[in-house]
């Protein structure tokens, strides 16, 4: 069972190539060869210097090759584990001292390298670790890179032909068992060429889970609902999903004015200046590719926290019409621990009233079935996991059909335990707040 959390704060060629090494696989796989020509009446003697072969042996001409055995490269092994100031330092030398020996990378030093902010790998959220990444990151170019400078993540800085570091910081399990809690941090640090959109070096770490503050910054603390959509999944894409030379995510750097306002309005709703924050999403919508989840989200919590509660409803209903197009929402509700009572904090339950009365709404506007579906955190007996999970559903389900009797057809509760966590930490507090959300799924009925 969840262990008590205090509060929400806690082409040809190719193809042939490609048959080549798929033959090469097969343990008797060969080349083919031509049909022997048939024999002659009266055949002579082999030479002396010839070997014997059997009568059923083909012509020598004819024997195809044995195949060369395929070579397999070595997998290097993964970083040390170590304190996270330590594989950070690592992780940047390593990626900065590979960049500087390439001739096109710093033709005229010092070159620009601006830093969009890093985030969890998982779950695309901004962390105290992750923030604190970015400043060590400039620490050590500062110190150690002479051909390198730190230049603000704003768009004036794109006229410089900048370099673009992204990153990543992911809980995963240290022996590699998906099942297991995740019990390490793996780091990702890239290094793209803007102009060209390629990677041009990489940097891995690994850090000791009691050295990683994991807490989200208060702009993903307060978002009502997952915020990873396809920008930052491709954020993700050109750190973890590349090797140097390889091309970045196109939509990433497509987007990438978007990204520095949003980082402006995350660093404003942060510092609690939150007219400036809804002000600065309200123009990233505006811009290509700005109907993003994050900033949707955004407008939702800057016009909480300013009180305009028309406006924190309209961008909740966007929210939600977005989530049922693609079939799956996620809703952090927050029980008290152990319980099926959402906590008991007089701003969560307003939000929350508003939350269950925006989503029937819209589902009763559908044609859809939705199963509400109850997660845990990767802690306690699976069994009681399982039984929890589904009576948190159940509340929630009802708290729908009582502001809709038009859904109470339409929904089922469903409990999913531990099985599909997204932090995996099992830490109950605000660090995995997301393993135990409320997911709706769409189904038709």
């Amino acid at each position: 069972m969840e262990h008590p959390h205090l509060s929400r704060r806690v082409a040809p060629r190719a193809a042939a190539l490609a048959a080549i090494l798929g033959c090469l696989a097969l343990a008797g796989c060969q080349t083919t060869s031509a049909p022997a020509a048939p024999p002659a009446a009266a055949s002579p003697a082999p030479a002396a210097s010839s070997p014997p072969r059997a009568a059923d042996a083909p012509p020598a001409q004819a024997q195809a090759p044995s195949p060369a055995p395929v070579a397999i490269a070595p997998v290097a092994p993964p970083p040390e584990t170590v304190a996270f100031d330590t594989a950070i330092e690592r992780a940047a030398s390593s990626l900065f001292s590979a960049a500087e020996k390439l001739p096109d990378v710093a033709p005229a030093p010092p070159r620009m390298v601006i830093i969009d902010p890093l985030i969890d790998g998982n779950t695309a959220q901004r962390t105290v670790a992750s923030e604190s990444m970015g400043k060590k990151i400039s620490d050590v170019i500062a110190a150690r890179f002479g051909k390198f400078k730190v230049g603000p993540f704003r768009k004036d800085s794109l006229a410089a032909n900048p370099l673009l570091l992204v990153g990543t910081l992911t809980a995963i399990n240290a022996a590699g068992n998906p099942a297991a809690r995740n019990d390490i941090y793996r780091i990702c640090l890239a290094l793209v060429d803007v102009r060209s959109g390629k990677v041009v070096a990489k940097g891995l770490g690994r850090a000791t889970e009691q050295s990683v503050d994991a807490t989200p910054l208060p702009y993903f603390r307060d978002t009502p609902t997952w915020v990873k959509d396809k920008e930052s999944d491709g954020y993700v894409r050109t750190c973890q999903g590349t090797r140097a030379g390889d091309a970045a995510d196109a939509l990433y750097l497509e987007t990438l004015p978007t990204a520095m306002l949003v980082d402006e309005a995350i660093r404003a709703y942060n510092e609690r200046k939150f007219a400036d924050a809804q002000r600065l999403y309200r123009t990233a919508v505006a811009m290509p590719g700005g109907e993003q989840k994050r900033v949707i989200a955004g407008l939702y919590v800057s016009s909480w926290r300013l009180r305009r509660t028309r406006d924190a409803e309209d961008a909740f209903g966007k929210i939600v019409v977005r989530g049922l197009e693609d079939r799956k929402l996620g809703v952090k509700f927050l029980f008290k621990p152990n319980s099926t009572d959402f906590v008991p904090e007089a701003d969560l339950r307003a939000q929350y009233a508003l939350w269950t009365r925006v989503i029937a709404q819209r589902a009763a506007e559908t044609n859809a079935c939705l199963a509400v579906v109850g997660h845990t955190s990767r802690s306690g007996r699976d069994d009681l996991n399982d039984a929890l999970s589904l009576k948190r559903a159940q509340v929630v389900q009802h708290a729908l059909e009582r502001r809709s009797a038009a859904l109470r057809k339409r929904l089922s509760a469903q409990g999913a335990g531990s099985r599909e966590t997204i932090v995996g930490s099992g830490t109950d507090d605000l660090r995995d707040a997301l393993d135990r959300r409320v997911e709706f799924r769409v189904s038709t009925c």
